[in-house]
């Protein structure tokens, strides 16, 4: 894996960029167009998923929109108990998912169909609190995580930061693709508030910047993009500073002019492997769906005045949210 600085020795070239772009946008398929929002009230959220069979969009839009596609089971039940559910609509659902075999209980056979039905009426019964407890406890060995509060701890420069969360990428890059951002996993660990720091910079930002007139006020010098607008304006904005990032405005002036580049160097300092940068994008980009789903729309305007006069795209969005996640990991890591 490469070091921030090793990064930063490669200029990449224009093919690698385009690349680049394109994973970006490939990943934002599943956060749906948010705009124009001028003539109706409401939008749906599974449109950028209505390629998928309904199932399969709802299991994405768990995954990466965190939503809840279903009521919990135990709502089902109670409107079967009010009879809302008939018996006669739980034996048409069943009866193209259950099969031929049966199973012995007792002097009595079961169908598979029969088995189904009683787990959907009835539930499978609960656990035992004390039982609960003793399968949490061993699926999360003490000696572990003490391990992991003393390696946090020792943290002390950026090299031991990519070392750090290089190995946890590594270690868990299934669920780090498709569950989580090194964001969310640090808060849910360390129960800190990363991701809101993240999501609170980049509203402000982004909000400000996409402003189609109704800012009293309009942020200066969107002319230029989103990405060297926001790196402008971070130099006069104390914010990185009180967040209790060091060095915050020479960290500013060394970020690269170009977002690809910036993209490129966040990913290599988080330690992210290329092979799961495309889930990694998607997730970075549903944690603020209405905003990213706005700039996707404005980027695939040819003939749109404000993006024209004011061009934003998701390789700035994600520049400016990957340099704000690497150096804020890095600050709480070495507090925690």
């Amino acid at each position: 894996m490469n070091t921030l600085e090793d990064k930063k020795s490669v200029t990449p070239s224009e093919s690698e960029r385009a690349e680049l772009n394109s994973l970006v946008n490939l990943a934002c398929e599943p956060v749906s167009h948010f705009w124009p929002m001028k003539t109706f009230i409401h939008h749906n959220p599974l449109h950028g998923l209505e390629h998928f069979p309904f199932e399969k969009a709802i299991n994405e839009a768990e995954r990466f929109l965190r939503g809840r596609g279903y009521l919990p089971n135990s709502e089902y039940r109670k409107y079967f108990k009010e009879g809302r559910i008939t018996e006669e609509s739980i034996d048409k659902a069943l009866k193209d998912v259950a099969q031929e075999e049966k199973v012995a209980l007792g002097n009595q056979e079961l169908s598979h169909r029969e088995v189904l039905k009683a787990i959907l009426i009835h539930g499978t019964g609960e656990v035992a609190l004390d039982v609960c407890s003793a399968v949490l406890k061993s699926s999360h060995p003490q000696p572990e995580i003490k391990n992991i509060f003393e390696k946090i701890q020792t943290l002390s420069n950026n090299k031991d930061l990519n070392e750090f969360l290089s190995g946890h990428a590594k270690r868990d890059e299934k669920d780090l693709a498709t569950q989580y951002t090194l964001a969310e996993w640090f808060d849910q660990t360390f129960e800190a508030d990363v991701q809101d720091q993240i999501n609170r910079q980049i509203i402000k930002y982004v909000g400000g910047f996409l402003d189609e007139g109704h800012a009293p006020w309009g942020m200066p010098m969107r002319e230029k993009n989103l990405y060297a607008v926001w790196k402008e304006l971070s130099l006069e904005d104390d914010s990185g500073t009180i967040l209790g990032i060091q060095d915050w405005k020479s960290k500013i002036l060394n970020l690269p002019d170009q977002p690809e580049d910036a993209v490129l160097e966040s990913l290599s300092c988080l330690g992210i492997p290329k092979n799961l940068w495309e889930g990694y994008f998607s997730l970075q980009l549903a944690q603020l769906a209405g905003w990213t789903g706005f700039i996707k729309w404005r980027a695939e305007q040819t003939n749109y005045d404000w993006q024209n006069a004011f061009p934003a795209d998701l390789i700035q969005y994600m520049a400016i949210r990957l340099f704000y996640e690497r150096e804020l990991l890095s600050q709480d890591a070495k507090k925690n």
